[in-house]
């Protein structure tokens, strides 16, 4: 199974990791089969000033929703208002993860990813277990 490697400015990753945010908001879909999404952990990525793989959760249900519909239902799960909901989906369909059980890690800088060849997305992007190992990232599950 992959892992997701999302790219997160300081304010979302924390709320992540805190606990307080426990709905990611995507414009553009995840990989699903008809078993669920295609992975099952989540690396989060702090965009600057922190530049670091920073935390991990696990991934749960996707949803697909408009903008009113993440408005009206899902703000404080989103941490985001609603006007930043309608800026960053405007009249498109949006995904939402659910997330479970964030963990603060010893963060991965951005040097060391480049070391061994992953980059961090603009959105995210989908790593193999190579690549976990490469980051020297084991999920004891």
């Amino acid at each position: 199974m992959e892992t997701l490697l999302i790219s997160l400015h300081p304010r979302h990753a924390q709320n992540i990791l805190s606990g307080k945010k426990i709905i990611e908001l995507r414009k553009k879909g995840v990989r699903e089969d008809r078993y669920g999404t295609t992975f099952d952990h989540i690396l989060i990525y702090e965009t600057l000033p922190t530049a670091a793989i920073i935390g991990v959760c696990e991934a749960g249900e996707i949803l697909y929703k408009d903008a009113q519909t993440f408005s009206n239902n899902y703000q404080s799960s989103l941490c985001l208002n609603s006007r930043e909901i309608w800026d960053y989906l405007g009249d498109r369909m949006g995904y939402g993860i659910r997330i479970k059980n964030p963990k603060k890690i010893t963060p991965i800088p951005l040097s060391k990813m480049r070391e061994v060849g992953i980059l961090p997305p603009q959105g995210y992007r989908y790593l193999a277990d190579a690549d976990l190992e490469k980051l020297g990232i084991k999920f004891n599950d």
